[in-house]
Protein backbone atom coordinates (compact mmCIF):
# COMPACT_ATOMS: atom_id res chain seq x y z
CA UNK A 1 0.00 0.00 0.00
CA UNK A 2 1.27 3.48 -0.79
CA UNK A 3 2.10 5.78 2.08
CA UNK A 4 0.56 9.15 1.41
CA UNK A 5 2.33 11.96 3.26
CA UNK A 6 -0.07 14.78 3.98
CA UNK A 7 0.37 17.98 5.88
CA UNK A 8 -1.93 17.75 8.88
CA UNK A 9 -1.17 21.13 10.35
CA UNK A 10 1.72 23.26 11.61
CA UNK A 11 4.32 21.11 9.89
CA UNK A 12 2.94 17.77 11.11
CA UNK A 13 2.68 15.00 8.57
CA UNK A 14 0.19 12.16 8.71
CA UNK A 15 -0.57 9.22 6.48
CA UNK A 16 -3.84 8.15 4.91
CA UNK A 17 -2.66 4.57 4.59
CA UNK A 18 0.30 2.73 6.01
CA UNK A 19 2.86 0.52 4.32
CA UNK A 20 5.01 -2.33 5.56
CA UNK A 21 8.58 -1.25 4.87
CA UNK A 22 7.86 0.41 1.53
CA UNK A 23 8.81 -0.98 -1.81
CA UNK A 24 12.52 -0.74 -1.19
CA UNK A 25 12.74 -1.82 2.48
CA UNK A 26 16.05 -1.92 4.32
CA UNK A 27 18.56 -4.38 2.88
CA UNK A 28 20.01 -6.57 5.57
CA UNK A 29 22.64 -9.28 5.41
CA UNK A 30 23.31 -11.77 8.18
CA UNK A 31 26.82 -12.89 8.95
CA UNK A 32 28.01 -15.37 11.55
CA UNK A 33 31.35 -14.69 13.21
CA UNK A 34 33.80 -17.31 14.43
CA UNK A 35 32.09 -17.48 17.85
CA UNK A 36 28.76 -18.34 16.22
CA UNK A 37 27.15 -14.95 16.91
CA UNK A 38 24.98 -13.45 14.21
CA UNK A 39 25.52 -9.89 13.06
CA UNK A 40 23.18 -7.89 10.88
CA UNK A 41 24.67 -5.48 8.38
CA UNK A 42 22.56 -2.75 6.85
CA UNK A 43 23.67 -1.66 3.40
CA UNK A 44 24.15 2.01 2.64
CA UNK A 45 21.14 1.83 0.30
CA UNK A 46 19.03 0.73 3.25
CA UNK A 47 20.27 3.62 5.35
CA UNK A 48 19.65 6.09 2.53
CA UNK A 49 16.14 4.71 2.05
CA UNK A 50 15.39 4.97 5.78
CA UNK A 51 16.60 8.59 5.69
CA UNK A 52 14.35 9.21 2.66
CA UNK A 53 11.30 7.72 4.45
CA UNK A 54 11.99 9.91 7.51
CA UNK A 55 12.29 12.96 5.25
CA UNK A 56 8.92 12.15 3.66
CA UNK A 57 7.33 12.06 7.11
CA UNK A 58 8.57 15.59 7.82
CA UNK A 59 6.99 16.93 4.65
CA UNK A 60 10.02 19.19 4.22
CA UNK A 61 10.64 19.64 0.51
CA UNK A 62 14.37 20.32 0.88
CA UNK A 63 14.95 17.26 3.10
CA UNK A 64 12.94 15.02 0.80
CA UNK A 65 14.77 16.09 -2.35
CA UNK A 66 18.17 15.84 -0.67
CA UNK A 67 17.41 12.34 0.64
CA UNK A 68 15.99 11.28 -2.75
CA UNK A 69 19.25 12.24 -4.47
CA UNK A 70 21.07 9.72 -2.27
CA UNK A 71 18.99 6.81 -3.56
CA UNK A 72 20.26 4.65 -6.42
CA UNK A 73 16.70 4.50 -7.78
CA UNK A 74 13.30 5.77 -6.76
CA UNK A 75 10.32 3.43 -6.96
CA UNK A 76 7.18 4.69 -8.64
CA UNK A 77 5.21 4.83 -5.38
CA UNK A 78 8.02 6.81 -3.72
CA UNK A 79 8.14 9.20 -6.69
CA UNK A 80 4.44 9.85 -6.17
CA UNK A 81 5.11 10.58 -2.49
CA UNK A 82 7.68 13.16 -3.60
CA UNK A 83 5.00 14.77 -5.78
CA UNK A 84 2.71 14.93 -2.76
CA UNK A 85 5.36 16.77 -0.77
CA UNK A 86 6.03 19.17 -3.66
CA UNK A 87 2.36 20.03 -4.23
CA UNK A 88 2.42 22.99 -1.79
CA UNK A 89 5.75 24.38 -3.00
CA UNK A 90 6.81 26.05 -6.21
CA UNK A 91 4.12 25.29 -8.84
CA UNK A 92 6.63 24.75 -11.68
CA UNK A 93 8.61 22.21 -9.63
CA UNK A 94 5.42 20.32 -8.75
CA UNK A 95 4.31 20.37 -12.39
CA UNK A 96 7.64 18.92 -13.59
CA UNK A 97 7.57 16.20 -10.92
CA UNK A 98 3.94 15.33 -11.69
CA UNK A 99 4.59 15.08 -15.45
CA UNK A 100 7.69 12.95 -14.83
CA UNK A 101 5.67 10.65 -12.54
CA UNK A 102 2.89 10.37 -15.12
CA UNK A 103 5.41 9.36 -17.79
CA UNK A 104 6.93 6.73 -15.51
CA UNK A 105 3.43 5.49 -14.61
CA UNK A 106 2.67 5.06 -18.32
CA UNK A 107 5.85 3.04 -18.86
CA UNK A 108 6.22 1.08 -15.61
CA UNK A 109 2.74 0.27 -14.31
CA UNK A 110 0.82 -2.82 -15.42
CA UNK A 111 -1.70 -2.54 -18.23
CA UNK A 112 -2.02 1.24 -18.25
CA UNK A 113 -4.69 2.59 -20.59
CA UNK A 114 -5.30 6.06 -21.93
CA UNK A 115 -8.24 6.30 -19.54
CA UNK A 116 -5.98 5.44 -16.57
CA UNK A 117 -3.47 8.06 -17.72
CA UNK A 118 -6.25 10.61 -18.01
CA UNK A 119 -7.50 9.76 -14.51
CA UNK A 120 -3.99 10.03 -13.06
CA UNK A 121 -3.28 13.29 -14.91
CA UNK A 122 -6.56 14.83 -13.73
CA UNK A 123 -5.86 13.75 -10.15
CA UNK A 124 -2.33 15.17 -10.25
CA UNK A 125 -3.70 18.42 -11.68
CA UNK A 126 -6.28 18.64 -8.87
CA UNK A 127 -3.91 17.59 -6.08
CA UNK A 128 -2.88 21.07 -4.89
CA UNK A 129 -6.51 22.28 -4.61
CA UNK A 130 -8.60 19.17 -3.85
CA UNK A 131 -6.25 16.96 -1.86
CA UNK A 132 -8.60 14.28 -0.50
CA UNK A 133 -10.45 13.69 -3.77
CA UNK A 134 -7.25 13.68 -5.83
CA UNK A 135 -5.49 11.30 -3.45
CA UNK A 136 -8.46 8.94 -3.53
CA UNK A 137 -8.39 8.85 -7.34
CA UNK A 138 -4.60 8.34 -7.40
CA UNK A 139 -4.88 5.54 -4.84
CA UNK A 140 -7.49 3.74 -6.95
CA UNK A 141 -5.59 4.07 -10.24
CA UNK A 142 -2.32 2.99 -8.59
CA UNK A 143 -3.83 -0.08 -6.98
CA UNK A 144 -5.61 -1.01 -10.23
CA UNK A 145 -2.29 -0.96 -12.06
CA UNK A 146 -0.04 -2.63 -9.51
CA UNK A 147 1.69 0.42 -8.03
CA UNK A 148 2.15 -0.34 -4.36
Amino acid sequence: MITWPTTVGAGEVGALSETEGGSQGVSRNLAVDLDGREHTFVTSDGIAYARFRRALKTGNEHLVLTAARELPQIALDDALCICLVLRDGEPDRYERAAVRWLGRFALEARGVTIDALRTAADALDALPERLADAMDRLQRVCVAHGVR
